[in-house]
């Protein structure tokens, strides 16, 4: 047991001793989270006794100076939701299977100018666009329109670096459909289709 702890504490020693972020310009990351829905049949958003579902989230990111760093994030896991009145039967529900590949760019806020490069906490704010696939896995009369879609997506979030190459993140993101396909163009209130994702993510430098 003392062996392995000594083995432990000389990883960590060698992770937190190796080259900056400059030279170390990737990062892979993996974690989970939850979607929730917002738009023409309600919202779901931070009220806990409405639908929540988990998600599988990906990300990679490519250094690009102290400020900026290319980022492309995959996230896959179920979206919809259930309006509890409306009087129009014809979609009032819907739940599906929504894979999302993101291109954004993302601004760290520990630049040199703002915090320090080397600061424990690091928030950051990223914007793009993604293509989202949606599959109905309901299987009922009512449910989600199958078809390939484009969002904006924007988000914020907070890394903690535990060494130069190991961080935790959480990352509180958005995306906005273009369009009001996935739930056959419902829209009563001129509200489009929103998703929000909550997660959290173990990352790695190299």
């Amino acid at each position: 047991m003392k062996k392995l702890f000594i083995a432990l504490c000389l990883t960590v020693l060698y992770f937190g001793a190796t080259a900056q972020t400059a030279t170390n310009k990737n990062n892979f990351s993996g974690g989970f989270g939850f979607t929730e829905y917002n738009g023409s049949l309600g919202s779901s958003w931070l009220v806990f006794n409405e639908e929540w579902y988990g998600v599988l989230r990906l990300s990679y990111s490519r250094y690009i100076n102290p400020s900026f760093d290319a980022h492309i994030f995959v996230t896959t896991g179920d979206y919809g939701h259930c309006q509890d009145d409306n009087p129009d039967t014809s979609i009032i529900r819907f739940r599906t299977r929504l894979t999302v590949i993101a291109a954004t760019l993302k601004y760290k806020f520990a630049n040199g100018y703002i915090f320090k490069e080397d600061a424990k906490f690091s928030p950051f704010v990223y914007a793009g666009a993604a293509m989202d696939f949606a599959r109905d896995i309901w299987h009922t009369r009512i449910g989600a329109n199958n078809g390939n879609y484009l969002t904006f997506n924007w988000g914020l979030g907070l890394t903690y670096n535990v060494t130069d190459r190991i961080q935790f993140t959480y990352n509180l993101g958005f995306g906005c459909f273009t369009t009001d396909a996935i739930t056959f163009d419902y829209n009563p209130h001129g509200t489009k289709d929103m998703y929000m994702q909550n997660s959290l993510s173990i990352g790695y430098n190299f």
